[in-house]
């Protein structure tokens, strides 16, 4: 859809060679052309996803448009055939949906960004706001510069000659960042994510969902599968509508602050999707599925891991995951998106001063980095070129994201007088910690004529136990009296059943670790040693049993009782029956009461008791299946 802002904006449809007035809420399609005057602007709305806004004296080419109906990627191709376009995409929903504006011979792409690009007469200015952009060149450019994609990361700007050479690449300066096209832009972003945001969660409340921990749940599912039951081709995309819906309403009972019964009905729920995805129409069923835990997730992509909805979060993630299935390269893409959200946290959490979740989010996302590009290696020769070439680019934009955010947590925690420069690498600054990545202005750190006495050196917890991670901190103690953070210049190293990740300790057995930490002042090398003794793991939940007491073959109205044992990494067991929430998949075969199940009285099948159980922030599930019988 466009809409016009302010001033003339004209259309030219395709095949045509004549220009003429459009109106609000004109749909666009491929091949149509957009101008606007002088004193015009107009705003692009693709599907809600994503929002392009030209500025006065531009003209834009919609080069291809798919709506991403599921089955088929969604295209969003644009060429910026003069003057200035502002992007901000929302989401993508796989590795085959594709974001690109060209100009010139300069395309960029978007794996999830806001950016503004700006076609002048010698060339092209390409300034990235949030996250990164990979740059490529097209046609028959003359040049070397683009003829592998590079990134541009945020905060930065990048001119481009005609030819698509690279000019020059400086910081983002503040005369732009503040400017009327800036300012208007990133307010007119949170206002189109907030309104994005607003409608999904007002789609979903109108489908009017119940609570799981309504009475009213079961009947609910059970009117659900008898839909289901008689919806024939329609069943996949039924039953990802009610799917939503049930997120939706588990959601909601985490924000009523009844966590442990919404895991417990999320996980009852994920089982019954891995289900569907065991049968015949699997794909079907992913592809539609995958649409709807998408759309969730955007409601939670502001959970931080304070927030009591940060587990359904980090769920939908791993479902997002399994939702792909067989195709290798959606579950790359998949995890892609997760370390995507991890990086998203630590902006955020840099920007509220957490320094060390801000750290331990960094190194989830870089772990998650390092596993993926060793899958991505591993892939086989016939993967698709173009699919894997969309993710190395996905990866090397988070890798991108995630050098730059070091460097503003290494910022963060560098003394007040210390001072940056742009003189060499960001991993100069990280001490080897990130590599340079195309597109960020390099950092490093001169330290101030301070005077330090000596350092400290501690470590978060100090009673650890196998397989925790302890964060290790060092403090230089100054003339002063003062103290000084400065874990990220120091050099760590340790003997004992224990492994280092930067100043992050991972115990790999029970004993007793010395830990040696070793700053460099420039004129003085300081030392400190620090002993941490490491427990035993502690015994945790690894399975649930069923066990039931009577056979699987029941007559109509006969009743059962079941009962529900944790086991534990220790082998330790322990009866939680009393704990455990169990729910029937066909109440017209049977329903339970407590730990109960009570056959049904005029219907014979297959019907499919699942119980749920949960502790210590973990849940787990088992199911028993029970034939009933007319006798």
């Amino acid at each position: 859809m466009l809409d016009v802002l302010a001033g003339q904006v004209q259309i030219m449809r395709a095949g045509q060679n004549t220009w003429q007035g459009i109106a609000n809420g004109t749909e666009l399609k491929s091949g149509d052309a957009v101008r606007t005057a002088e004193q015009g602007s107009a705003v692009l709305d693709f599907y809600g996803l994503a929002r392009c806004a030209l500025a006065p004296s531009s003209q834009v080419k919609v080069r291809d448009l798919e709506p991403g109906a599921v089955g088929s990627p969604l295209t969003l191709r644009l060429d910026l055939e003069a003057g200035r376009a502002w992007s901000r995409v929302l989401r993508l929903f796989g590795v085959d949906d594709t974001y690109s504006i060209a100009s010139s011979n300069v395309v960029t792409t978007v794996r999830g960004t806001a950016f503004d690009l700006w076609r002048q007469a010698q060339g092209t200015q390409l300034s990235v706001t949030d996250s990164a952009v990979e740059v490529s060149g097209q046609g028959s450019a003359p040049t070397t510069d683009l003829g592998t994609p590079s990134v541009v990361g945020q905060g930065y700007t990048v001119k481009f000659d005609e030819s698509g050479k690279t000019q020059n690449t400086v910081a983002l300066s503040e005369e732009l960042r503040q400017s009327a096209w800036f300012t208007s832009n990133t307010q007119n972003d949170t206002v189109y994510a907030k309104k994005m945001q607003d409608a999904l969660t007002a789609k979903l409340q109108a489908m009017h969902g119940i609570s799981p921990d309504s009475w009213l749940d079961g009947l609910a599912r059970a009117s659900e599968n008898l839909h289901l039951a008689f919806s024939g081709a329609q069943a996949p995309e039924l039953y990802a509508a009610y799917t939503e819906r049930r997120l939706f309403a588990i959601k909601n009972l985490v924000e009523q602050g009844k966590s442990g019964a919404a895991l417990s009905a999320l996980t009852v729920l994920q089982n019954d999707v891995e289900s569907k995805l065991s049968g015949s129409n699997s794909t079907n069923y992913a592809r539609y599925l995958s649409r709807a835990v998408t759309e969730i997730s955007e409601l939670l992509s502001d959970a931080a891991p304070t927030s009591a909805l940060y587990p359904m979060k980090q769920k939908l993630e791993d479902l997002s995951v399994t939702l792909a299935g067989n195709d290798e390269l959606e579950a790359i893409y998949a995890r892609l998106q997760a370390i995507s959200a991890r990086l998203d946290e630590a902006s955020v959490l840099i920007g509220q001063n957490s320094l060390d979740d801000a750290k331990n989010a960094l190194d989830a996302a870089r772990d998650g980095m390092t596993n993926v590009e060793r899958d991505m290696n591993q892939l086989p020769d016939t993967a698709s070129h173009d699919r894997v070439a969309a993710l190395r680019g996905k990866l090397d934009v988070l890798k991108a994201r995630e050098a730059a955010y070091r460097v503003r947590l290494a910022t963060a925690l560098q003394p007040p007088q210390n001072s940056l420069s742009a003189a060499t690498t960001t991993s100069d600054l990280l001490n080897g910690s990130s590599s340079a990545t195309p597109g960020l202005v390099a950092a490093t750190t001169t330290m101030a004529t301070s005077t330090y006495d000596n350092i400290e050196l501690s470590a978060a917890p100090t009673n650890a136990r196998v397989g925790d991670k302890v964060e290790l901190r060092v403090q230089a103690l100054m003339s002063d009296g003062s103290k000084t953070d400065v874990t990220t210049m120091t050099k760590f190293s340790l003997t004992g059943p224990a492994r280092l990740n930067g100043p992050t300790l991972v115990a790999n057995a029970s004993g007793t670790v010395e830990v040696v930490a070793t700053f460099d002042a420039g004129s003085d090398e300081f030392v400190a040693k620090l002993r941490l003794p490491i427990g035993a793991a502690v015994a945790v939940l690894q399975t649930l049993k069923l066990t039931v007491a009577g056979t699987d073959e029941l007559g109509f109205g006969a009743r059962t009782a079941l009962t529900a044992t944790a086991v534990y990494s220790d082998g330790t067991t322990k009866n939680v029956t009393a704990a455990t929430q169990f729910s029937s998949s066909n109440l017209s075969l049977g329903y339970m009461t407590d730990n109960v199940f009570n056959a049904g009285q005029n219907s014979t099948g297959t019907v499919r008791v699942v119980a749920a159980y949960a502790e210590a922030g973990k849940s787990l599930t088992a199911a028993h299946e029970f034939d009933i019988i007319s006798h």
